[in-house]
């Protein structure tokens, strides 16, 4: 989606101001809504950035929204699309990641123990691919945004991701019926290496 420089600076200068919040909060909160701000390149969601932080430190109830939405049950209706909810799933939770980017180091701590809570619960009740990759990235966002020993809760369900992506890993390759013994060794091998790799990058605090 792109939108006229002028345009931005005009609502970036309003955000300064917190008593115009009305003139500007109904046209962000749809284009954040919009699916299609996510085909922008990087530099349209850096020149966003304040506004949305802006617009999530002055409206307090955005984010407990956004996180209505990310924990939103799946329908009952039997002819309900799955896929194409899966894929509004997904994308609040890229929202999610996004307005989290948009904040200063430690800036949604305090929320935290509630977002933990929705990325827990989808990891253990939604399997779709398109939603799990969205939290993977999520939780790489708080790695960016959060102190590490903030993240001392969240460590348990970092290793048993870790795990269970391993224990895939070697159960997809070890049980191909064209896999001999040789290369399913050199498979083991192999994703014990990335695993130490992936630990070592992710686990070590943020001054080594």
């Amino acid at each position: 989606m792109e939108i006229d420089d002028t345009v931005v600076q005009m609502v970036k200068e309003l955000a300064r101001i917190p008593a115009s919040i009305k003139s500007w909060r109904g046209p962000v909160t749809e284009l954040l809504n919009d699916h299609r701000i996510f085909n922008s390149n990087s530099n349209v969601a850096l020149s966003w950035k304040p506004i949305i932080k802006t617009l999530f430190d002055i409206d307090k109830t955005a984010f407990p929204e956004l996180l209505g939405k990310v924990a939103t049950a799946p329908s009952a209706n039997i002819f309900t699309n799955r896929e194409y909810e899966m894929l509004q799933r997904s994308l609040n939770i890229r929202r999610l990641s996004y307005v989290l980017f948009t904040g200063d180091k430690n800036h949604f701590l305090t929320q935290l123990p509630t977002i933990q809570e929705k990325l827990v619960d989808i990891l253990k009740n939604v399997s779709a691919p398109i939603v799990q990759s969205e939290v993977y990235l999520c939780i790489r966002v708080l790695l960016c945004r959060l102190s590490p020993h903030n993240l001392t809760s969240f460590w348990p369900v970092i290793l048993t991701e870790l795990v269970s992506l391993s224990v895939h890993y070697l159960r997809t390759h070890l049980d191909a019926p064209d896999t001999s013994i040789a290369c399913s060794s050199k498979s083991w091998h192999r994703c014990r290496r990335t695993d130490r790799r992936i630990c070592s990058l992710s686990l070590l605090p943020a001054n080594v």
